[in-house]
C-alpha cells in the first residue's frame, strides 16, 4: 500500500514538470485538397489551384512536383509550385489542364506527386512514392455555361516600394443572376503581393453580379524593392452558382493580367545588391550546350553561393548546375555555369524556366534569389527516327512491397506511340500509356511486388517502327540488406528487480521471416537464443530474461534473417541477478521492463500532462491520509491490548522490503 501511494505520489509531481511532448513528424502531415474537381469540355489551357496543409510542427522543403495521369479526354501539367511550406500553414499549388469534347460526362483521375523534406531534427525526406494524392475528374458535357461569367483585366505598372490599386471588370452575359462563394486573388512572383481589397469576407464585398450586369472590383498590388525590372502575373478566380443552380468552380471562372515592378534605382534590403542577369538560351534537340549566367555583387561584403537550381515544366529539356563559385567578392561579378539538355524532339518552341539562388553574405545574413525567369528556345530534331524514341526506365529497380515508378517517354516522331505495360507477378498500373507526336511524358506507374523478382515489360506501338522491348527487374530488399530490424533500441536500459526486458523488432518485408534472436553477455559466458516467426509487415515485442546478467554487463544482441544479420549492444544494469541462475530456467515474481514505452509515463507526457499530475497527485494525498489516520488508529488499539515487554515485529516492514513497483506491459509475446 505505501509503495503504491508513494508511486501515484510521484508520477503527479513529475507530470507537473514534464515538458508534452508533439508527435513524431511523418510524411503523412502532408496533405492536399480538394481531392474532386468538375471541368467543362473543351477547355484549353486552364488554370486550377489546389491547397497544399503541412499539418506537421516541422517546415516543409518542397522540392519537386510532378502530375500523371493517361487519359485520353485530359491532359495536367505543372504550372507553379511553392518551394516551402511552414508548419501549420497552407500554400497554394498551381496547375493547367486542357479537356476535349465529350460525349456524356466522363469520369477521370490522375495523381500529384511530391517530393521534398522536414526541417526536423531527423531532417524526414518524403519521395514521390510516400506523397501521392489521387484527383477524381468529372469532365462536363454541354454548354459551358460558366463561360458566360467574364474577368477583363488590364496589365500594369507599379514603381518599386509603391502600393497602388488596380480595377478589373466581372460581367455576368446570362439572365440569371450570379452570386459568388469564392474570390481568390494570388501571384506567380516575389516581387509583389496581390490582394482584393475589400476582401471576399467582408461585408463591404459585392457577391451578386444581376443578369447582364458588369461590376467592378478592386485588386492592390504592393510592390517590394527590385533590382531591375520585373513582369509576373497576377491571378484572379471565382467560384459561384447561377439562380438557375448551375454551380461554377474556380477552374471555370479564371484570368490572369501581368503585373511589371519597376526598378527605380533605390536599393532597400541586403538582398537587392545582388544582381542576376541571364543569358539567351537556346537548347538544341539531342544535344547538352553549357551557358553562364552573372551574379554581380554590388554589396560592401563578399557573397558566398550555397546552392542553385532550376525549375520549368517541359520534359523536352532540363537544366543543371556545373559548379558553384566559393565567393563573390564585394563590388564584382562572376559567371556561373550551367548545362541545358535537349532531348530528341521534331517540335521547336519557346518556353520559360525558373532560376532559383541561395547563398549569404561575410557578416551571416541569408539571400534568397527565387524564381528568377528566363526564356529559352528549343529546336526540335526534323530528321527523328524510330530509334529516337525511348523509355527511360531503369534496368533494376530496389522494392520493399510497393512503390510508384516514375518513367520518362520521349516521342520525337510525328506518330503517337502507344505502350503497353506489364509485369509478369505483383500488379502495375495503368497498363497502357499514349505518347503524343512531337511530345516527352513523365508517367508514374504504382507497382505492387509478390515476389522476390520480378520482371516490368514495355512494348512500344509506332506506325512504321519496330520498338525494342524495354525491361526492368524489380528486387526485394529491406533496410541495411535485413528485413527485420529492431526499433528505436536504448544504448542502457535498468533492469534492476525485473527478471525480463523487451526489444520491439519490425518485419519491413512483405512475406513472413524465421528470425533468429542471439544474446551474448561480455563479460561473461551468458548466451540467451530464440526463434520466431514475424508475418510481413509486423512488429512485435521480443522478451529476454535478465536475471542471468549480473551487474552492468555488456548484452550484444544480434537479429537474423534472410541470411542478414544486425546487432545491437546495450549495457544493462541488473544489480539483483543471480549470476549462477541460467537464462532457460529464470522465473519471475514480477512484470518485465519494457524497452518499448512505459504506459503510464508516456500518459503524462502528453498535452494535458500537468493537469493529469495535479489530479494524481490530490488523489494520492487524499489517499494517503485517509490510510495514514486508519494506521494511527490501528496502531492506538493495539498498543492498548499489546504487552509492552514483548518482541513483535510488523510483517508490513518485511512487505515492504521485498515490494517492487509494478511497470506495466503490452500483453502481446514472442
Amino acid at each position: 500500500m505505501k509503495t503504491f501511494l508513494r508511486t501515484l505520489i510521484v508520477l503527479g509531481i513529475l507530470a507537473l514538470f514534464v515538458t508534452p511532448t508533439h508527435a513524431a513528424t511523418s510524411c503523412n502531415d502532408i496533405d492536399i485538397s480538394p481531392r474532386n474537381v468538375t471541368f467543362s469540355e473543351d477547355r484549353d489551357n486552364r488554370l486550377i489551384t489546389f491547397d497544399i496543409e503541412n499539418n506537421a510542427d516541422d517546415d516543409f522543403d518542397l522540392d519537386d512536383v510532378r502530375v500523371q495521369e493517361s487519359s485520353t479526354y485530359l491532359d495536367v501539367s505543372v504550372d507553379d509550385f511553392p518551394s516551402q511550406i511552414n508548419e501549420d500553414e497552407t500554400e497554394t499549388l498551381r496547375l493547367r489542364y486542357d479537356t476535349v469534347d465529350v460525349n456524356g460526362d466522363k469520369s477521370e483521375t490522375f495523381r500529384i506527386q511530391f517530393e521534398g523534406n522536414f526541417n526536423d531534427d531527423d531532417d524526414t525526406d518524403c519521395d514521390f512514392s510516400d506523397l501521392t494524392f489521387t484527383i477524381d475528374v468529372t469532365i462536363q458535357d454541354g454548354d459551358d455555361v460558366c463561360s458566360l461569367i467574364q474577368i477583363d483585366a488590364d496589365d500594369m505598372t507599379v514603381s518599386e516600394n509603391d502600393t497602388i490599386l488596380h480595377t478589373i471588370r466581372v460581367t455576368n452575359h446570362s439572365s440569371n443572376d450570379f452570386t459568388m462563394q469564392g474570390f481568390d486573388v494570388f501571384d506567380d512572383g516575389d516581387s509583389y503581393v496581390s490582394r482584393a481589397k475589400p476582401p471576399f469576407t467582408d461585408t463591404d464585398f459585392q457577391k451578386n453580379i444581376s443578369g447582364n450586369q458588369t461590376n467592378t472590383y478592386t485588386i492592390e498590388i504592393d510592390a517590394k524593392g527590385v533590382s531591375d525590372d520585373e513582369t509576373d502575373a497576377t491571378y484572379v478566380e471565382i467560384r459561384g452558382e447561377f439562380e438557375n443552380g448551375y454551380d461554377c468552380s474556380f477552374s471555370d471562372i479564371s484570368d490572369a493580367f501581368d503585373v511589371t515592378v519597376e526598378d527605380t534605382g533605390v536599393q532597400t534590403g541586403v538582398c537587392t545588391e545582388l544582381n542576376v542577369n541571364m543569358p539567351l538560351v537556346t537548347i538544341y534537340a539531342g544535344q547538352t550546350t553549357e551557358h553562364a549566367f552573372t551574379l554581380t555583387n554590388t554589396s560592401s561584403q563578399n557573397f558566398y553561393v550555397d546552392e542553385y537550381t532550376f525549375k520549368d515544366t517541359n520534359y523536352q529539356v532540363s537544366f543543371e548546375p556545373v559548379s558553384n563559385p566559393v565567393t563573390i567578392d564585394f563590388d564584382s561579378m562572376e559567371e556561373i555555369a550551367f548545362n541545358a539538355i535537349g532531348y530528341s524532339n521534331t517540335g521547336s518552341f519557346d518556353a520559360n524556366a525558373f532560376l532559383t539562388l541561395k547563398g549569404h553574405f561575410t557578416d551571416g545574413g541569408s539571400c534568397l534569389v527565387n524564381a528568377k525567369r528566363f526564356r529559352y528556345t528549343f529546336v526540335g530534331n526534323e530528321n527523328a527516327t524510330c530509334e529516337s524514341f525511348y523509355a527511360n526506365i531503369q534496368p533494376v529497380i530496389i522494392m520493399k512491397g510497393e512503390k510508384n515508378i516514375d518513367v520518362l517517354f520521349n516521342n520525337p516522331l510525328s506518330t503517337d506511340a502507344t505502350l503497353t505495360i506489364s509485369t509478369d507477378a505483383g500488379k502495375i498500373s495503368p497498363t497502357h500509356v499514349v505518347v503524343p507526336a512531337n511530345s516527352a511524358k513523365l508517367q508514374s506507374f504504382y507497382v505492387t511486388q509478390n515476389a522476390k523478382t520480378q520482371t516490368i515489360r514495355v512494348n512500344t506501338s509506332i506506325n512504321g517502327c519496330t520498338i525494342t522491348e524495354k525491361t526492368s527487374t524489380l528486387l526485394f530488399s529491406g533496410l541495411d540488406n535485413a528485413p527485420v530490424q529492431f526499433v528505436n533500441p536504448p544504448a542502457t536500459l535498468n533492469v534492476n528487480g525485473a527478471t525480463e526486458f523487451a526489444l520491439q523488432v519490425y518485419n519491413q518485408s512483405a512475406y513472413t521471416q524465421e528470425v533468429t534472436l542471439n544474446v551474448m553477455a561480455k563479460p561473461g559466458t551468458q548466451t540467451f537464443t530464440k526463434t520466431f516467426s514475424l508475418p510481413g509487415l509486423d512488429e512485435s515485442l521480443i522478451f529476454i530474461p535478465a536475471q542471468s546478467f549480473a551487474g552492468k554487463t555488456i548484452a550484444i544482441i544480434q537479429l537474423t534473417s534472410a541470411g542478414y544479420t544486425v546487432t545491437q549492444t546495450i549495457q544493462l544494469e541488473n544489480e539483483n541477478a543471480d549470476v549462477n541462475q541460467p537464462a532457460s530456467n529464470a522465473t519471475s515474481t514480477n512484470p518485465p521492463v519494457s524497452v518499448a514505452a512505459s504506459a503510464i509515463t508516456g500518459f503524462v507526457t502528453q498535452a494535458g500532462g500537468f493537469w493529469i499530475g495535479v489530479l494524481l497527485l490530490v488523489i494520492g494525498l487524499t489517499i494517503w491520509f485517509s490510510w495514514k489516520k486508519e494506521q494511527d488508529s490501528e496502531e492506538a488499539r493495539s498498543t492498548r491490548q499489546t504487552p509492552t515487554n514483548g518482541n513483535i515485529t510488523n510483517s508490513e516492514d518485511f512487505a515492504d522490503m521485498n515490494e517492487i513497483d509494478p511497470i506495466w506491459m503490452p500483453t502481446r509475446r514472442k
